[in-house]
């Protein structure tokens, strides 16, 4: 036992050699920066305890464990009382990335980072999936784990998707894991595809993206992190190549961080054996990369870093030539961001937010219209946290947004997305995309409801004038997070830093991870926000649907309800106990419809008494023994 722990202990310490801490000191070198930058990558991609390190289940025994576990959620659990989750799905589930078919609008995939201690407390990232547009969600029965049963998992996360025009998806993540003695150590994002809509997953030959590996800990000099994605769509000569941006650390007489990307193309289904560089040694330290394409064809990537004569900002490159080489890099913006690691003079805090995650998360769209009067591709928009551009404006986080016009050559002054007008308050970890029709989407968290700094809403506004201004915000959450409570079950991981918001011609779809439950967990919830075409604006959301649940097909008719009487159908998966509530549009409960009685697996129609409401919106609450389904209804008298 004692080997094994000091065994992980000299594997930590040389990955991340680093005392360290910069709430403590005020100027640190370059090398401390990557240093400490790294220890915490680790950290937050290393979840479980050292103490039960000797412990850790191989990949083979994850398997079964999880096959065990499927079988019993056919089987109601055990309750004991209303409001406790005790199913499988009671592990938190943050940090999502999605995906919408772009050969079928309704085909959305989506992956979260989950904290599942029945497989050692270590990360997974299982695969939702729904083929008519969120009515209903299923799981794939595909695991994003090692490639051999009897590897130690150790770590991962990162989900990242991708379609390419032919409805291929996509799927990329991290893991970090070890032989069954400990002695060798391999790191790598490793990729899998699916042709079905994202029910069944196939790997190649060679599964990776990328893999570092070492004999002893002393030879596994750096890891790859924070991957994204995109596939060239266009008719150009690299239709379908799928592009890899991601950031690689290496430990050699010092640590350094560089921006790379790699390619597959969709004749080899194989990934070329080169990275090709986008960064420069010009940077002292970079991260958070983001790729999109162009109407062209050409490849943008934009990430966070530190120039040696810049300072701190938001930087672009582009190429031109099918990923084989990329630009020098530009000036987006410079980004004052409140955090010491990032050239801040004071930390500023997120509440909820642990300091050591808090991220500019930025991010890059591009309007997939193009331009036919100028050379390039469409505008392109980059979104991004901070608390002011060459100084701290004195306004808490907000979410920023810069365009370019001119292929990524010049950037203009960015703007504000959102409006705040109740002082100090906080908007962060943005998610941005561009509809077929150029309407610019930006969704975020946002604290401005509350005063404290607590309750947390999701939102999302739009430009319909690309990019020149964006209209009001609205509210996606129809119940407020408690940031307070995020952390308590995935030790302080919280949200992550990552959301996504996707488009169809009339739909914004945010999708976010949500702590309503108050107790530490954390769902994923998707919204349907309509675009009004006609006034250029957000509807209000016309369904909100977690994704992870036994309930579907749920509807209320007539709605709006003009009579005593409205009807709440749905359909029960299996037998569960169902907490319904009817709440106004602030939240308070108007009507308790069951205060919890079991309900058995079938069809299911209960009526709601709207003749004690008066007139107005509210939303039918749902809780089940796994999550939370709303539904609007109207009541008009």
């Amino acid at each position: 036992m004692f080997a094994m722990r000091f065994l992980f202990s000299i594997f930590f310490l040389l990955l991340v050699i680093s005392s360290l801490s910069f709430a403590q000191e005020s100027e640190t070198s370059v090398e401390e920066r990557a240093m400490e930058f790294m220890r915490e990558t680790i950290r937050e991609k290393m979840r479980f305890d050292p103490e039960e390190f000797e412990t850790i289940p191989t990949v083979g025994e994850i398997r079964a464990r999880l096959a065990l576990e499927n079988e019993k959620g056919e089987e109601l659990p055990s309750v004991a009382g209303i409001d406790q989750v005790v199913s499988a799905d009671a592990a938190p589930e943050s940090e999502v990335h999605a995906a919408i078919n772009p050969t079928d609008s309704t085909n959305i995939i989506l992956s979260p980072i989950r904290l599942d201690l029945l497989v050692g407390g270590t990360l997974l990232c299982p695969i939702y999936y729904t083929k008519d547009f969120g009515e209903t969600w299923s799981k794939s029965s595909y695991l994003n784990l090692p490639p051999a049963n009897n590897v130690r998992l150790i770590g991962g996360g990162d989900p990242v998707f991708a379609f390419d025009a032919n409805g291929r998806a996509y799927f990329t993540w991290l893991n970090f894991y070890t032989t069954e003695n400990f002695q060798n150590i391999y790191a790598g994002i490793f990729w899998a595809y699916s042709d079905d809509g994202g029910e069944t997953w196939q790997e190649a030959e060679n599964n990776f993206v990328t893999i570092d590996s070492g004999r002893t800990q002393r030879d596994l000099s750096g890891f790859a992190d924070k991957q994204w994605m995109a596939v060239d769509k266009t008719n150009s000569s690299w239709r379908n190549r799928l592009y890899v941006a991601y950031t690689e650390y290496r430990i050699s007489t010092t640590t350094t961080t560089r921006i790379f990307v790699r390619r597959l193309t969709p004749e080899s289904m194989a990934f070329v054996d080169e990275s090709v560089p986008v960064s420069t040694s010009s940077f002292n330290f970079v991260q958070f990369s983001s790729v999109d394409v162009d109407a062209e064809g050409f490849v943008h990537v934009s990430f966070f870093g530190e120039h040696h004569t810049q300072g701190w900002g938001l930087w672009h490159s582009v190429s031109t030539n099918g990923g084989e080489s990329f630009s020098t890099p530009n000036l987006i913006s410079p980004v004052r961001f409140g955090s010491l690691r990032f050239g801040a003079s004071s930390h500023r805090s997120i509440l909820g937010i642990a300091d050591n995650r808090l991220y500019p998360s930025p991010h890059i769209a591009i309007d997939p219209i193009g331009r036919s009067s100028e050379s390039g591709g469409g505008n392109i928009y980059a979104v991004w946290t901070a608390l002011g551009t060459t100084k701290n404006d004195g306004t808490g986080y907000n979410i920023y947004c810069a365009r370019s016009t001119d292929n990524g050559n010049t950037w203009e002054e960015p703007i504000i997305v959102h409006s705040d007008e109740d002082g100090e308050t906080d908007q962060f970890y943005s998610s941005v995309n561009v509809n077929p029709e150029g309407v610019v989407a930006v969704s975020w968290y946002d604290k401005r409801e509350d005063g404290t700094g607590r309750n947390t809403d999701y939102r999302v506004a739009c430009s319909f004038d690309k990019g020149d201004t964006f209209g009001s915000s609205v509210i996606v959450t129809s119940e407020a997070t408690d940031f307070s409570t995020i952390g308590d079950l995935n030790d302080d991981f919280g949200i992550g830093e990552y959301t996504q918001v996707l488009t169809t011609s009339n739909y914004v779809i945010p999708v976010w991870a949500d702590g309503r439950s108050g107790n530490g967990n954390m769902d994923i919830y998707v919204g349907f926000v309509p675009i009004d075409k006609a006034s250029l604006s957000l509807d209000d959301p016309v369904r909100i649907s977690q994704v992870n649940r036994v309930l579907s097909e749920v509807d209320v008719a007539p709605n709006p309800a003009t009579s005593a009487e409205s009807l709440l159908r749905f359909i029960l998966q299996k037998r569960s106990r169902l907490k319904i509530e009817v709440l106004d549009i602030t939240g308070k409960k108007a009507l308790v419809v069951s205060p919890g009685e079991v309900f058995a697996a079938g069809q299911h129609q209960i009526e709601i008494p709207v003749s004690s409401l008066t007139s107005g919106e509210y939303i039918v609450s749902i809780r089940t023994d796994e999550g939370l389904v709303t539904a609007r209804l109207t009541v008009v008298k």
